[in-house]
Order: structure tokens, then C-alpha cells, then sequence
């Protein structure tokens, strides 16, 4: 059975271990034979529990395919337009803060229903309201974003088809 590492020694355990003296510096090698819980299945399985969340608030969450699609729409005007790196750089960091930002909501709103059941409570209320804010937050830094980086494309057309 792989020795366990206890985090309050783990720096003494690595530098006394085969991986310290070996070409795996940061023992990488010992982490990864660990047991099941914390070894290398042990991340896998995070890594499925975090897609499991993700997959859960895509099929039951209106607002996260709506947001979605935006991001597509986005991705797609980008790709058309040939926006700069920097643009691209803003652009997916507004998309996924609008996406962390609802998964978050989701995690909070679905904590909080079951912390409350099926009573009214002001608390539980206030919880999934500021929840809700800040996807409103993040979803208008998003809107001001991309009316930076496509406003001005948007602008010509309009102005090249006399649309202004």
C-alpha cells in the first residue's frame, strides 16, 4: 500500500522520499500513487464531479443556454470580424466570468432551497438575490465589453448600408 502523506509533515516526507532525489522535483510521482481518495483517481474523479456540474446546470438551467448561445454568438462575430488578441483575451474573460458567475448562482440557489425547504425565510431570499446580482453584474460587463469590441464594426455596417 502507497505511504499517505500527512499535509502537516508532506515537505519532510517529500525531501526524505525517493521522488527528492530522483528528476521529479516537486513530487509529483509520490501525489499520483496515493490511495484512491487522493491520489490520481481521486483527481479524476473531481475533475468528473466538476463536469457532472457543469452538464447539470446545462440541462436544467434556462439562463445558462441562454447565456451560452450569446457566447456563441460572440465567438462566432469575433471569428467574422477578426478582432484583435486583445479583443479575444477580453472576450473570453467576459464570458467566463458570465459563466462562473451562474454556476455559482446555481450552486448557491440549489444550497439554499435545500437549506430552506419549502419555508419562506428573508435570509434565504436575500442569499439568492445577491446570487442572482452578481450574475446581473458580470452579465453587464459583458454587454459593455462587447459594445467596446464590436461597436465599432457594428458602426460601419451601419454606416456603409446608411443605416444611422
Amino acid at each position: 500500500m502507497p505511504e499517505k502523506l500527512d499535509p502537516t509533515t508532506y515537505s519532510d516526507q517529500i525531501s526524505n522520499s525517493k521522488a527528492a532525489n530522483s528528476s521529479d522535483w516537486f513530487g509529483l510521482e509520490q501525489i499520483l500513487k496515493q490511495d484512491r481518495k487522493t491520489g490520481l483517481f481521486g483527481l479524476v474523479k473531481s475533475f468528473s464531479h466538476a463536469f457532472d456540474g457543469v452538464k447539470e446546470t446545462l440541462l436544467n438551467e434556462r439562463n445558462f443556454k441562454i447565456q451560452l448561445a450569446c457566447a456563441f454568438v460572440a465567438v462566432f462575430l469575433a471569428a467574422f470580424f477578426k478582432i484583435s488578441s486583445f479583443n479575444w483575451l477580453i472576450l473570453i474573460q467576459a464570458i467566463a466570468l458570465v459563466l462562473v458567475a451562474e454556476l455559482i448562482n446555481t450552486a448557491i440557489e440549489r444550497l439554499v432551497d435545500l437549506a430552506s425547504g419549502s419555508l419562506y425565510h428573508p435570509l434565504a431570499r436575500a442569499a439568492k438575490d445577491t446570487a442572482a446580482g452578481a450574475v446581473l453584474v458580470a452579465a453587464a460587463f459583458a454587454a459593455v465589453s462587447g459594445a467596446v469590441i464590436f461597436g465599432p464594426y457594428l458602426w460601419s455596417i451601419a454606416a456603409d448600408a446608411h443605416l444611422y
